[in-house]
C-alpha cells in the first residue's frame, strides 16, 4: 500500500481554501490502495501530522489540537525515508541514525493554493530532498503562478492573451492616485471596467472589478494586503470561463472533460 503524504495549508492568503481542497482530496483517495498521511503547514510555517487534521472542526481551535498532533518536517537532503519527527527530545545525530524517527512516504501530494505551495517553492524542496511528488516541476510552477510572467511567456509563443499592466506595491502603495492615473493613461486601460488581481495568488482572493478610478484605487489597496504585485486587465464582455485539467500518463498528456463554471458575483 503506497503511503501518500498530502501537504496543505501554508503561509499563503489562500490557507483556508487549501485546507478544504486537501480534505476533499484525502476523502476521495482509495483507502484500499493508499495510506493517507495528512501534513498540515500552519500559518507559523511549522508542519504537523495526525488523523485529526482530516476533519475541518480541528482548525476552528487549532491551538487546542496541537497536543494531539506530531510535528514533522522534510529535510532538503537526499536519501532520507520520509518525514522527520522533530518533536522527539533526542539529539540531531540520533534522528539521522534511526529509521523509526521518520514517517515513511512514497509520494508527496501538495494541495496548496498561492505562494509557497503552487509557485515552485515546495517543489524546490522536493527536488532537493529527491523525493517523488505530484504536479508540475519548479520552473513550470513558478511561471504558471505568476500571472504577469505567465502572460509574457504565452505571448512569446504566439498564444493570445489580454493586455496586462503590472503595479508594484513598493512603488505605489503610498500614492494610489498617481498609480491609477498611470494605469488609465495607457490606451489598453483607458476605459472601465477593469479587473485588479494579485499576481501571485491562485484563486479569486483579492480579485475585484473596478468601474471607476476610485474603485481601481480600492482594488489595488485590497491586493496589496495579500500580495506585493497587482495585475490590471481590461474587462472581457460576454466572458466564458473554461476549465480543463491536464495529467501526464505514460509520458502523454491526458485531458479532462471541459468545465464551464457560472458566477453570480460578476467575478
Amino acid at each position: 500500500m503506497k503511503k501518500i503524504a498530502v501537504l496543505f495549508g501554508g503561509r499563503s492568503a489562500e490557507h483556508e481554501i487549501s485546507i478544504l481542497s486537501a480534505i476533499q482530496a484525502m476523502d476521495a483517495l482509495d483507502v484500499t490502495t493508499y495510506q493517507v498521511i495528512p501534513v498540515y503547514i500552519a500559518h507559523s510555517g511549522k508542519w504537523y501530522t495526525g488523523d485529526p487534521l482530516r476533519k475541518t472542526a480541528v482548525y476552528k481551535n487549532f491551538a487546542a489540537a496541537i497536543d494531539s498532533l506530531e510535528e514533522v518536517t522534510l529535510l532538503p537532503t537526499p536519501g532520507h525515508t520520509g518525514l522527520l519527527k522533530v518533536g522527539l527530545k533526542k539529539s540531531f545525530i540520533s534522528f539521522l541514525q534511526k529509521r523509526d524517527e521518520y514517517i515513511a512516504v512514497d509520494v508527496f501530494l501538495p494541495i496548496f493554493h498561492g505562494q509557497y505551495g503552487e509557485d515552485g517553492c515546495i517543489q524546490g524542496l522536493f527536488e532537493m530532498a529527491d523525493v517523488t511528488y505530484t504536479g508540475s516541476p519548479v520552473v513550470a510552477s513558478a511561471i504558471a503562478m505568476n500571472k504577469y510572467l505567465c502572460k509574457t511567456v504565452l505571448a512569446q509563443h504566439d498564444i493570445p492573451v489580454l493586455p496586462g499592466y503590472l503595479v508594484l506595491r513598493k512603488e505605489s502603495q503610498f500614492d494610489l492616485i498617481s498609480a491609477c492615473e498611470k494605469i488609465v493613461a495607457q490606451p489598453a486601460f483607458s476605459s472601465f471596467p477593469l479587473f485588479v488581481k494579485p499576481v501571485n495568488l491562485g484563486s479569486s482572493v483579492g480579485v475585484s472589478r473596478a468601474n471607476s478610478q476610485a474603485e481601481l484605487a480600492a482594488g489595488l489597496a485590497q491586493v496589496f494586503q495579500v500580495d506585493a504585485e497587482a495585475l490590471i486587465e481590461p474587462c472581457v464582455q460576454n466572458l466564458m470561463e473554461i476549465n480543463v485539467s491536464v495529467l501526464e500518463r505514460d509520458g502523454q498528456p491526458e485531458v479532462s472533460v471541459v468545465e464551464i463554471p457560472v458566477s453570480s458575483s460578476g467575478i
